[in-house]
């Protein structure tokens, strides 16, 4: 009885992992960011996304880089 419960479990687990949620991920701002040293100027951006699954979770993500 209980191989049959841990199959079962295995099962269960396995389909959860299986089933990649949709995700709309949207573009909030890219902004130019500068930076003064001594050569002169250093350009880089930044850029600010969210991505959710229309369905109440949501997640922010904030990076820099050099281009874009």
């Amino acid at each position: 009885m209980s191989s049959d419960l841990k199959k079962l479990n295995k099962l269960k687990k396995n389909s959860r992992r299986n089933q990649e949620p949709k995700l709309v991920e949207r573009l909030i701002k890219i902004g130019r960011v500068s930076k003064v040293t001594k050569g002169g100027k250093k350009l880089s951006f930044r850029a600010i996304v969210v991505v959710g699954d229309e369905n109440g979770q949501v997640g922010v993500g904030v990076a820099k880089a050099d281009d874009v």
